[in-house]
């Protein structure tokens, strides 16, 4: 039996010894020492020969037992000098089995094994039933070892476990990510509390790190050469507010980071991936009020065959993303990432679109049949605008897509997306109406409006999208009599200047505003891409067609001296 507690305190503490039994340990306040006893199962106290108990210690108190079952105590420190009590306290069995834990009565893979990287589940072999811990300290951590470098590659909850074997037999399934590169060596760690005795649920102890170690075999696997590519991922909404909170260069120190634990994750050199400079709110969370940054990683490509490839990477990114419980991914700097948005890889434009792209590709067809049989009927019509009112449409068309779809990606420009889409309409609207009004009151145009009063409505709605459609009225398409419009010089003349304007307040700022967005962005779409095509081809026609209609009146003047009437009046006939 241990000393009386005459003059003591009356608190003995129990501490569980890894082969058997306890340490039992009490507190002499008086002389500053410590009763230490053993506690076997059998339930005979005994204490170790060799010590005057209580044995004088530290001040501190310090002890320890070793994974050995040796007993370390601090003894009394006087002038800079220090010693330790090693006492062996008595094994209670001889069950270790190397994983110091008499727990365990073996494992799969064994201890310093070596086995092939396609395992699916290892195991774990108890002297007595056991039951799954359902707390959240219980689990099971898988760890590759690097030189001095150790990293997580899979954490495995016992709820996520089975029980097999009259429940002596602990199975946890291998993740696909976990030894998706061949060779290395990898130790698995079991926290205490992991199983519980399944007759008394007393929590029992794990097994430390370095201890279950093993290599998997280094079996040369070849990949396939494959592009370098971008993507997306998404900040949570946590990760967003901390990396908003950051200055530029503690937000760089973050991104850093987190591609070093990314790389370390999908098991590749650091150097293949990078970030792109810019990020961007993601427009999903807009509408949520949930604010997520958009970030865009480069993925490199490999020229050393053993090396993943590009494809096999985003396929592992995407496996530990779905399973960010149990990977990498959701851990430390990773865990900021949003499991739920996963890796975007940029878009095989053909493959997403191709549909939408096929139907351009139709209609393009289409224009070009369509001029060809209006060129058959009629050679001298200007046939051609045919082609310049389907870029007209085309334009307008991207236009509202990129406002309602894409605009509000980048706050700034909004706002002014809105007011250049807008004037124009309203100043385009109101001119060609004005233009109408006033040739109604020439009677030949007039005439000619009321026998083709439905057509020429149409048209000067539509000269909303772009004042210059109403000179299409008068380019004699096919021979058509609707496309015959007695235009006079006055109104070429307008519908001249009226587009010139619309250099100034719609071709310029939107194409401004489309570079801006292009900059600004790292999101792949394919509206931004054709608003940005169609108005630059937009704004390169009407700057090269006023180019050309100013050379030909400046060359016309030089040769036939007129009076200025008569100058302006050659210049809208050279702009028919």
């Amino acid at each position: 039996m241990p000393p009386n507690n005459t003059g003591l305190t009356s608190t003995w503490i129990f501490e569980s010894l890894l082969f058997g039994g306890y340490l039992i340990t009490k507190r002499d306040g008086v002389i500053d020492g410590m009763y230490f006893c053993v506690y076997p199962e059998s339930g005979n106290i005994t204490c170790p020969s060799g010590l005057e108990q209580p044995v004088k210690i530290n001040s501190n108190y310090a002890y320890t037992v070793l994974p050995n079952n040796t007993l370390l105590i601090a003894q009394i420190e006087y002038n800079n000098t220090w010693r330790l009590h090693v006492i062996d306290l008595p094994k209670q069995t001889e069950r270790g089995n190397g994983y110091f834990n008499t727990n365990i009565k073996s494992t799969y893979p064994e201890i310093h094994s070596s086995i092939n990287s396609d395992i699916t589940n290892i195991s774990i072999d108890f002297y007595k039933p056991v039951t799954l811990s359902s707390d959240v300290d219980g689990k099971i951590l898988i760890y590759q070892k690097i030189g001095q470098k150790i990293i997580l590659r899979q954490k495995t909850f016992a709820t996520q476990c089975k029980l097999d074997n009259d429940d002596t037999r602990v199975i946890i399934d291998i993740l696909n990510s976990t030894f998706s590169k061949s060779g290395g060596i990898y130790f698995v760690k079991i926290e205490n509390n992991f199983v519980k005795d399944r007759n008394y649920r007393e929590p029992l102890l794990g097994v430390k790190e370095n201890v279950w170690s093993f290599t998997i075999e280094d079996k040369k696997m070849t990949y396939t050469f494959t592009s370098s590519t971008t993507g997306l991922f998404r900040l949570t909404e946590k990760g967003t507010e901390y990396c908003e909170g950051l200055s530029d260069d503690k937000q760089n120190k973050f991104f850093d980071e987190l591609l070093d634990e990314l790389a370390d994750a999908v098991q590749i050199l650091r150097n293949r991936l990078s970030k792109y400079k810019n990020y961007q709110i993601d427009p999903n969370s807009n509408k949520s009020k949930q604010k997520k940054f958009l970030i865009s990683i480069k993925i490199e490509e490999t020229k050393n065959e053993y090396e993943k490839d590009v494809d096999t990477v985003i396929k592992d990114i995407s496996y530990m993303m779905s399973n960010n419980n149990q990977t990498p991914i959701g851990n430390h700097q990773l865990a900021y990432l949003d499991s739920n948005y996963g890796f975007n890889p940029a878009p095989d434009y053909w493959q997403e679109y191709k549909f939408k792209l096929l139907g351009i590709l139709l209609i393009l067809i289409a224009l070009i049949v369509l001029f060809i049989l209006a060129s058959i009927r009629e050679k001298k019509g200007q046939n051609i605008a045919i082609f310049k009112f389907a870029l007209f449409i085309f334009d307008f068309i991207a236009d509202i897509l990129f406002l309602t779809n894409n605009a509000d990606d980048v706050r700034e420009l909004y706002i002014p997306s809105i007011i250049f889409f807008t004037i124009p309409i309203v100043f385009n609207t109101i001119f060609a109406f004005l233009i109408i009004i006033k040739e109604n009151k020439k009677s030949e145009f007039s005439h000619w409006f009321m026998e083709n009063s439905k057509f020429a409505s149409i048209f000067t709605i539509l000269a909303g999208v772009d004042v210059e459609i109403l000179g299409i009225l008068e380019s004699n398409i096919a021979g058509f009599k609707v496309f015959q419009a007695p235009l006079s010089d006055s109104v070429r003349k307008k519908i001249f200047w009226g587009a010139f304007s619309n250099l100034f307040i719609e071709d310029i700022p939107q194409l401004i505003i489309q570079i801006c967005y292009r900059i600004s962005v790292i999101t792949y779409d394919i509206i931004p891409i054709l608003s940005l095509t169609s108005s630059s081809i937009n704004l390169i026609i009407n700057i090269v067609g006023r180019l050309y209609q100013a050379i030909i009146y400046v060359r016309k003047r030089r040769l036939q001296p007129l009076s200025i009437i008569e100058r302006d009046d050659e210049l809208i006939k050279d702009t028919k």
